[in-house]
């Protein structure tokens, strides 16, 4: 931080190179060249701002070039940021990130308003410098990145280059590091969500105090057990949370097994098979459970296919896109196609682009659309 408050003119060497190793720690940094990181440590500087402040406002000229150092940033397209406070699923940037280049490069305004969701480290690379170092090759190498990935993909095989440039400026890549929530409820998102390297697992919640198969595996550990396990934690504390794990498919089937082989035993003992099933009632709150399933895994040049094509299809109506039997069946249909079950995505080590429905339905056409709804499937139910 000394290093970066002092003027270019007055960083010796030393401090050159201690800066450049210190920052080398930021992936949008280390995508630089060796010498180019040397070039940035002489002109960067270093910033801080507190929480809601905005950094960059839409439709302002862009005189700066910028890399979250430490903090995190929301991405908005209001004019003071306050969305990405109401926002459920506001798109986030952390430490390593990098923004403001597209509007530097090609001397356009800014596309989105920057605010601060908490104290938060920036360090800053001005207009002149941005030009003299070269940084303008860099961002153009990385846009071209991501224009090259949807251009690569079945899903836009009918959009112009002129749509895929449009839509390419308007998103940016995200890293995840293995074990962070990507998604936390598909059911209320308002994203395309693309893989672009690395896996993200598809986990749906499943609450085991609403599944007739978790009462009747606890009557059976009753009828093992020779007691009521019910009655001898009555009275305790019935506000616990949720004891939740994370299992595979593979480990419930076993579960199951383990269910047969119990009725079985209780057959031999006399007992009648629906003597398992639990009376109806709440479960005392030790016994309160759910679990994590992975029901799926996407991985690069994929997308999450819970799209909520009926939203793009009100857009399209809306701007007078869709013909009059195609308005008429998005008013008269009684359901989303869309798995209305909330599901989560947990990277294991990924990089992600999402891409907005709004600014999606802008430019998408009628092969697109058809492809989404062909893509777009319900999950088997885990029961």
């Amino acid at each position: 931080m000394a290093v970066a408050l002092c003027p270019p003119q007055c960083r010796s060497e030393a401090e050159l190179m201690f800066l450049r190793s210190t920052l080398r720690v930021i992936p949008s940094f280390h995508r630089y060249s060796q010498h180019m990181q040397l070039m940035l440590a002489r002109v960067v500087r270093y910033e801080r701002f507190g929480r809601r402040r905005v950094v960059v406002r839409k439709g302002h000229r862009g005189s700066s070039f910028y890399f979250v150092f430490s903090g995190q940033i929301a991405v908005t397209q209001d004019q003071d940021g306050s969305s990405a406070f109401t926002d459920p699923e506001p798109i986030f940037m952390r430490k390593g990130a990098s923004f403001g280049e597209v509007a530097l490069l090609k001397g356009l305004r800014r596309n989105a308003t920057i605010v601060c969701m908490e104290e938060t480290e920036l360090l800053v690379v001005d207009r002149e410098d941005f030009f003299s170092h070269q940084l303008d090759q860099e961002l153009h190498r990385e846009f071209q990145r991501r224009y090259c990935f949807f251009r690569s993909l079945d899903l836009f095989c009918s959009w112009s280059d002129k749509d895929l440039v449009t839509l390419a400026d308007h998103c940016k890549a995200e890293e995840f590091n293995h074990g962070q929530v990507i998604l936390r409820d598909s059911s209320e998102t308002k994203n395309i969500i693309f893989i672009t390297k690395g896996r993200c697992d598809v986990l749906r919640l499943v609450d085991l105090s609403e599944c007739p198969s978790y009462h009747r595996w606890i009557r059976q550990q009753e009828v093992l057990l020779g007691k009521s396990l019910r009655s001898s934690l009555t009275g305790r504390d019935t506000h616990q949370p949720f004891a939740v794990a994370c299992v595979s498919p593979s480990k419930v089937r076993c579960l199951c097994r383990g269910m047969s082989q119990l009725e079985e035993l209780a057959l031999r003992r006399g007992l009648r098979k629906d003597s398992l099933c639990c009376p109806e009632g709440e479960l005392p709150s030790d016994m309160v459970a759910a679990v994590y399933l992975r029901i799926d895994a996407l991985r690069s040049r994929q997308h999450f296919r819970a799209v909520d094509v009926e939203y793009i299809e009100i857009c399209l109506e809306k701007h007078g896109r869709l013909p009059p039997q195609q308005v008429q069946n998005v008013w008269d249909k009684p359901s989303s196609c869309r798995d209305p079950r909330a599901m989560v995505l947990v990277s294991q080590g990924c990089e992600v682009i999402r891409v907005k429905l709004d600014k999606f339905s802008e430019m998408v056409d009628r092969e697109t659309l058809g492809k989404l709804k062909r893509g777009n499937h319900s999950y088997p139910s885990i029961h």
